[in-house]
């Protein structure tokens, strides 16, 4: 795609060559073979017959890696997706970028993210239930790209009785985090815990355990 483009650039802006008379303009004579280089090397950037098709899984995988974690989610996505029931439904780091790729890694459910509402801006009907699942997770919408996401580490009882009737199953935790008393969790690691939410609320008070 690039050498399209420099091809094309060259081809309609380049000077004319010694000795050549310099003409007021190339006109379609230029200009269409030079539209036509960037679609051309599109075509070649694929295998033949498939230059019009979409990549597949397999090849954007190959390329982004979105469906294998990050070192430091490694263990907490992978007891996600080897132990947590299927049809499961999370409540994830809304802002941290690593957890994109936590519902292809998984296989599982994620309540809400920023990345969500990025993509539904546009899509005036789910912006509103969007937002309104950030502020249940802690998180308040400055502006475009602007969130202040700092009380999501710290749920209390009232948030985890929202997301619990949201149906969502579990809550995971950065390594710096408080919880109410009354938590349970189902699963630990060096950087991420799992509150386990339904399992929580029956028995949360605000005073920490």
């Amino acid at each position: 795609m690039v050498a399209g483009l420099a091809a094309s650039g060259l081809l309609l802006f380049s000077p004319p060559l010694a000795g050549e008379p310099r003409q007021a303009t190339r006109g379609w004579r230029a200009l269409l073979p030079a539209a036509s280089l960037p679609v051309l090397s599109i075509m070649l950037a694929n295998p033949p017959g498939t230059a019009w098709l979409p990549d597949t899984p397999s090849r954007i995988n190959a390329k982004l890696h979105l469906s294998l974690p990050v070192p430091r989610e490694l263990g907490v996505m992978w007891w996600a997706f080897s132990t947590s029931p299927p049809g499961s439904l999370f409540a994830i780091p809304p802002v941290n970028a690593d957890w994109v790729r936590f519902r292809l890694v998984t296989r599982r459910g994620a309540y809400v993210t920023v990345h969500d509402i990025n993509q539904l801006m546009y899509v005036r009907q789910y912006v509103r239930k969007s937002v309104t699942r950030l502020a249940t997770l802690g998180v308040i919408v400055r502006g475009p790209h602007r969130f202040d996401s700092w009380q999501y580490a710290y749920p209390t009882c009232e948030r985890l009785a929202r997301l619990a009737a949201d149906r969502v199953d579990y809550y995971v935790l950065p390594g710096r985090s408080a919880v109410p008393g009354g938590s349970v969790f189902a699963y630990r690691d060096e950087h991420y815990s799992v509150l386990d939410v339904q399992r929580t609320v029956p028995g949360c008070h605000p005073e920490a355990d």
